[in-house]
């Protein structure tokens, strides 16, 4: 027998297990015969607990990794001592990003525009696994790149950005994944 007492039709919770007679106003439906049309209260507070949990796992899920907090790539953290430049975020814009970057000793022109290249797809990445960009350099100011990220080269460019609006997309959209292997080399 279980730890609750059988009343007619009814279970009711008994630590004694014994039978405890009833009121016609108790019982599990009690609040809809009394006029009052509130559940019982310990379906309120599960209620409340499940509301909660979804509203939370909703905040997790559709939050993106990168969402609130600026990107900043720094180039001696590959250890190399001839080359210093930082990659930073200034600005995020719905589809895009301003970037500022500092060269402070440029290191070999080519693994200096990997650098920058790889923190560029790496930032595409963190945004929302975008695979293609656009950039317009010295913008919104001189020493600043804007960046645009789409998920196909066909997309229009003045919905990414309006500062994209007068660039041909087939000669402005980057492939990133054709840089995937070397990237991938330097982390």
């Amino acid at each position: 027998m279980c730890a609750t007492g059988k009343i007619g039709n009814m279970w009711r919770p008994n630590t004694r297990l014994e039978r405890i007679p009833l009121r016609s106003s108790e019982g599990p439906y009690s609040h809809v015969r009394s006029g009052t049309a509130q559940p019982p209260p310990r379906w309120t507070g599960m209620r409340r607990t499940i509301k909660l949990w979804i509203v939370g796992l909703i905040l997790v899920v559709g939050t993106p990794p990168a969402y609130g907090q600026l990107f900043e790539a720094d180039s001696k953290r590959h250890g190399n001592p001839k080359m210093d430049i930082v990659l930073r975020e200034v600005e995020r814009r719905k589809h895009s990003s301003v970037i500022e970057i500092t060269i402070t000793s440029i290191g070999s022109s080519v693994g200096s525009s990997f650098f920058i290249l790889c923190s560029v797809r790496q930032l595409a990445q963190l945004r929302g696994n975008y695979r293609y960009i656009v950039k317009l350099e010295d913008r919104p100011k001189r020493g600043q790149m804007l960046i645009g990220f789409l998920r196909d080269p066909g997309e229009t460019l003045s919905d990414i950005d309006p500062e994209f609006a007068g660039l041909d997309a087939r000669e402005a959209v980057l492939d990133l994944d054709q840089f995937a292997e070397i990237c991938n080399l330097t982390k």
